[in-house]
């Protein structure tokens, strides 16, 4: 999300220039898994909260998969954002199984997906986002 449009699955980047390097920017591009941690904080102050973009899959009695972000989480329920960014809830006695991956929903953007041309390119953009 950039300035309050585009998704909220992840984190907002409408700061993103002020806050990250270039370095960390291209890190974050070509290996999404490689940065993530446990309580790091929001770059836009959101209030001080940890932010966690860790896969979630959760398991359904009928066997269905559901993955996403989980937003709230107690010792009874689960609420997850799923990848088509819908907020579910699900009470974790009617779960099979709370699948969690230290791994990132977005997917790695190699060489061969976006050249070095193009990341420039987005290099630039997501540079020039510093809260204006």
């Amino acid at each position: 999300m950039v300035k309050g449009r585009g998704g909220v699955l992840g984190p907002d980047l409408s700061r993103v220039g002020s806050s990250r390097s270039t370095s960390y920017l291209i890190d974050s591009i070509r290996d999404p898994s490689k940065e993530l941690s446990d309580a790091m904080v929001d770059p836009n102050n959101h209030w001080g909260l940890p932010l966690v973009y860790d896969t979630v899959t959760v398991l359904t009695a009928s066997g269905k998969r559901i993955t996403g972000v989980a937003k709230n989480e107690d010792t009874f329920s689960i609420q997850l954002l799923d990848i088509n960014q819908n907020l579910q809830f699900f009470m974790k006695t009617d779960l099979k199984d709370v699948i969690r991956e230290r791994k990132s929903l977005m997917p790695p953007y190699s060489q061969a997906v976006l050249n070095e041309t193009q990341l420039r390119d987005l290099l630039t953009y997501l540079e020039s986002l510093r809260g204006d």
